[in-house]
C-alpha cells in the first residue's frame, strides 16, 4: 500500500526544486499525494525595515542569475489533479501560522501518513500530529548550527562558512528542531548567497522521494530505529539565532558582499589557477607532504588527476593534460624513470570534449581505463590496444547520467562502481557519491545500492583516486571540497561493503597547510615506490 501524502502550500504553488522532487513521487509505487492544503493568504514581507537586505538580494540576483532557478513558482495543483484541495486561512502572528481546529480535523479525516510543509511559516499545535508520521520540512542550513532565518544559506555565504548543511526533518514545537530524517552538506558559494541557496535547494530536491521510498521499503520500525540511532542523539543548540537583518544590521553584510565581489574581480584580473603534479619516491617519507617534489609541466599546460602504473625501468604516469588557453582536457601518459624524471610525454586519448581522471586498471591480462567524460553524459570503458599509447572505446557502462570521477574496485567477487552523480541540473557534482555493483565490469547491468547515495557530504563524497589496501584496511581516497573545489583529501576506511550495506569512516586527511604557495590537492595514487598527488596554486598572469 502506498504512503498517503499531504502538501502544505502557499497559494497553490511550490518552488521549482520541490516541484521536481514531487514529480519523482507522482508515478512512484511507494507514495501518492491525496491532499493539498492551500494557504490562501500567504504572508509576504515587504516592510521598509528590511529595505537594505532586499536591495542586497536584488543586486545578488542580477549579478548571479541562476539557471535553472530553484525558486521559480510552479502550480502544484496541476501536477496532482486528483488530490483533494483544502483552502485554509490560518491565523497569523509575528512569525507563526496556526490553522483552525476545523481545518485540522478535516486533514485528520484524510488519514495521511505524512504532511509535507512548503510555504506557511512556523507551525505550532495539533497540525504537527495531524499525519501519522508528522509534518516533514526541509531546513537549509545545518540546524545544529543555523536556526531562525527562512532564507537558509544566506548567512553561511556572507560569513564564508566552508560548507552549508541541509536537512529534511519532522517538525516539533522547537524552532528548526525535530527529528532529522536526512542530512547533507554542500560547498558554500561564498561569493553569492543567491548561488548558495540555489545549489542547496537543487541538492535537496531528491531527499523527499529517497526518504519516503526507504520508509515504504523497510517499514516503520526499522526506519525509525535507524533514524534514531544515527541522527538524533542528545544534542544542544547554543548558537545564535539567525534573523533577517533590519536596515542598520544589513549594512555589514552588504559591505562584506561588495568586498568579496570586488576581490574576486581583482583576483581574476591578475591571477590564474595553476594545477600541477607532485611525487615522492620514498615510501618512508610519503606521509610527509614536505618531501614531495613538483613535476614541472610545459608553459601554459595543466597536469592533474594523476594515476600511476609501475614498469621495469620506471613508471607510467597517466594525467589529464589541458592547455589553459583552449580549456578542454585530453589524456596523456608521462614516462618517468626511477628517479622521477620525465623521459617521454604522449597524448593517448583526445575525443574533442573534456576528459580527465584517467582511472586505469588491469584485468584478465588487459589494461582498461574509465576516464571522466562528464560532457558526454556517459560512463565509458576503454581498452588498450597498444599499452600505454593507444586506446579504443569498448562500451558505455552507463548513459544519460551526469557523473564524475568514476572509480572501480573489485571486492568479494564483485565489481563495485563508485561515482559522483548529479540527479538535478541545478546541483553540483561535488556532493553525492553513488555505488553500483556487477559480476563483470564489462556490462550495462549495474545494480544500484539501496543506500544510494552512500555519501552525501561535500567533505568526502567525490572520489580522489584508486581504492587501496594498507595494513589490512580498505581505504577510499576522496576529495574534500568544503572550502572550495580541490581544497583537500580525505582517506576513508571502508568498514562494510555488501550489496545491502555500506559503511565508512574518515581516518586521515591532507589539507593545504604544508606550503603557502599551495591552495589545495584533490587526487592521490601510488604504485611501487612512487606516490603522486596533484596540487594547485595561483600564478600571476603578468610575471
Amino acid at each position: 500500500m502506498k504512503l498517503k501524502i499531504g502538501l502544505l502550500v502557499d497559494e497553490g504553488k511550490v518552488e521549482a526544486w520541490l516541484f521536481k522532487g514531487l514529480q519523482r513521487i507522482l508515478n512512484s509505487d511507494y507514495a501518492e499525494v491525496t491532499l493539498i492544503v492551500n494557504n490562501t493568504t500567504a504572508y509576504h514581507d515587504n516592510t521598509s525595515q528590511y529595505a537594505v537586505y532586499h536591495a542586497l538580494r536584488t543586486l545578488d540576483d542580477k549579478l548571479f542569475k541562476q539557471k535553472p532557478d530553484a525558486e521559480i513558482k510552479e502550480d502544484i495543483t496541476a501536477l496532482f489533479p486528483d488530490a483533494a484541495i483544502l483552502d485554509v486561512t490560518p491565523k497569523q502572528s509575528t512569525y507563526h501560522d496556526r490553522l483552525e481546529d476545523t481545518d485540522i480535523q478535516t486533514i485528520k479525516e484524510h488519514k495521511l501518513d505524512v504532511l509535507i510543509r512548503s510555504g506557511f511559516r512556523i507551525l505550532r499545535g495539533d497540525i504537527l500530529t495531524a499525519a501519522k508520521y508528522g509534518v516533514w520540512s526541509h531546513h537549509f542550513g545545518d540546524q545544529r548550527q543555523s536556526r531562525g532565518m527562512a532564507d537558509g544559506g544566506f548567512w553561511e555565504s556572507i560569513n564564508k562558512t566552508p560548507q552549508t548543511g541541509v536537512t529534511l526533518q519532522i517538525l516539533d514545537e522547537t524552532l528548526d528542531g525535530g527529528t532529522v530524517l536526512y542530512r547533507s552538506w554542500a560547498l558554500t558559494q561564498q561569493i553569492s548567497p543567491r548561488k548558495n541557496i540555489n545549489f542547496l535547494k537543487w541538492l535537496a530536491s531528491p531527499f523527499l522521494a529517497r526518504t519516503l521510498k526507504k520508509l515504504h521499503r523497510v517499514g516503520e520500525d526499522a526506519f525509525f530505529d535507524e533514524i534514531n540511532s544515527v541522527e538524533n542523539s542528545l544534542s544542544f543548540h547554543d548558537m545564535p539565532l539567525y534573523k533577517k537583518p533590519a536596515n542598520l544590521e544589513a549594512l555589514i553584510p552588504f559591505a562584506k558582499y561588495l568586498y568579496k565581489f570586488t576581490k574576486r574581480l581583482i583576483m581574476k584580473r591578475f591571477f590564474d589557477e595553476e594545477w600541477f603534479v607532485m611525487f615522492n619516491l620514498d615510501p618512508k617519507t610519503s606521509k610527509s607532504m614536505h618531501h614531495y617534489k613538483r613535476i614541472t609541466s610545459p608553459l601554459g599546460i595543466l597536469w592533474a588527476d594523476p594515476f600511476v602504473v609501475e614498469k621495469e625501468d620506471g613508471y607510467y604516469l597517466f594525467v589529464e593534460e589541458m592547455s589553459y588557453k583552449e580549456n578542454v582536457g585530453h589524456l596523456a601518459v608521462l614516462e618517468l624513470d626511477k628517479a622521477g624524471n620525465i623521459t617521454k610525454n604522449t597524448t593517448i586519448l583526445d575525443t574533442g570534449s573534456h576528459l580527465s581522471y584517467p582511472n586505469i586498471f588491469q584485468e584478465d591480462g588487459e589494461w582498461w581505463m574509465i576516464p571522466e567524460s562528464g560532457a558526454s553524459r556517459k560512463i565509458s570503458l576503454y581498452k588498450a590496444t597498444n599499452f600505454p599509447y593507444e586506446w579504443k572505446l569498448e562500451m558505455h557502462l552507463m548513459e544519460n547520467v551526469k557523473s564524475a570521477d568514476t572509480t572501480l574496485h573489485y571486492h568479494d567477487n564483485k565489481w563495485w562502481m563508485f561515482t559522483n552523480i548529479d540527479e538535478d541540473e541545478g546541483s553540483l557534482l561535488y556532493n553525492e557519491l553513488f555505488l553500483f555493483s556487477a559480476d563483470d565490469f564489462r556490462t550495462t547491468e549495474w545494480k544500484a545500492h539501496p543506500q544510494n547515495p552512500i555519501v552525501s557530504d561535500v567533505k568526502s563524497s567525490r572520489p580522489a583516486g584508486k581504492i587501496f589496501v594498507e595494513n589490512g584496511k580498505m581505504i577510499r581516497p576522496s576529495q574534500n571540497s568544503s572550502h572550495r573545489y580541490g581544497y583537500g583529501l580525505s582517506f576513508n576506511e571502508i568498514m562494510t561493503l555488501t550489496q545491502e550495506e555500506y559503511k565508512e569512516k574518515e581516518i586521515s586527511s591532507i589539507l593545504p597547510h604544508w606550503n603557502k604557495k599551495i591552495g589545495g590537492t584533490h587526487t592521490y595514487n601510488c604504485a611501487g615506490k612512487l606516490t603522486v598527488i596533484d596540487a594547485w596554486g595561483l600564478r600571476n598572469k603578468f610575471l
